[in-house]
């Protein structure tokens, strides 16, 4: 004789326990799932970096230990521009040269700035240093010079400023006098948070408005190591 199967369904409670458990579970996985693509757009980021330093280093050693330049002070991810690094390293970097924008993993886009920015092209991804202080001079200089020729109603002159040789980077130094190279950055992602709110750029208003790595900006230094920096700004 078969024995009687009961076919009877699941409760309305323990429906309800159920999708709280799964509920309690997602909560508690998310954090960690976000925490690893942060460190994954982190690792990206400073390899980016270091890859861009790499690329300086080898356009140096073929053009007279001449850094690229000049420059711009916003640097954007588009290969149509002179003024940008990522037009000067073209041929340094493993791009492809037919290309007049970068793809979405492109060595010039940061993963974070990815995230942010959804229309590549129109914001800087990165902010280039030209206000370096030199042997403790008062004055700034500019290490990637300046393209002055094309703002002549800005600068009251048609004469850029050159780039110096890679040799002068030993010469960075603080205010002091001290040296400086290793703590005084080249190149470092860019946002509106301080100390670039009062930046004289044209696209400063479409830039994100919080740092993409959230806590803190991926840089790249004047002795081409690349680290985290601006821990100061992780509340603002």
């Amino acid at each position: 004789m078969m024995r009687k199967v009961n076919a009877a369904g699941f409760s309305l409670v323990e429906v309800m326990v159920t999708a709280g458990i799964l509920l309690v579970l997602a909560a508690t996985a998310y954090p960690a799932i976000s925490g690893l693509a942060r460190l994954r757009e982190d690792t990206t980021c400073l390899s980016n970096l270091r890859q861009i330093g790499m690329g300086i280093l080898a356009y140096s050693n073929d053009n007279d230990g001449k850094l690229p330049g000049p420059l711009l002070t916003a640097q954007y991810p588009y290969y149509t521009s002179s003024n940008q690094l990522s037009y000067v390293l073209l041929d340094y970097l493993a791009v492809d040269k037919t290309l007049t924008k970068v793809g979405k993993k492109d060595v010039f886009v940061c993963p974070g700035f990815r995230r942010v920015v959804k229309k590549l092209g129109s914001t800087p991804v990165y902010q280039l240093n030209i206000t370096v202080t030199m042997d403790g001079s008062p004055e700034y200089r500019q290490p990637f010079g300046y393209p002055n020729s094309g703002y002549p109603d800005t600068f009251g002159t048609s004469d850029d400023v050159a780039p110096m040789r890679i040799t002068d980077l030993t010469r960075i130094t603080d205010k002091d006098g001290r040296p400086a190279r290793m703590t005084t950055w080249m190149l470092k992602d860019h946002d509106k948070q301080p100390p670039y709110q009062d930046a004289n750029l044209s696209s400063f208003s479409s830039s994100p408005a919080k740092m993409v790595h959230r806590t803190h900006r991926n840089a790249l230094f004047f002795d081409f190591h690349v680290e985290k920096t601006d821990q100061e700004y992780a509340n603002q």
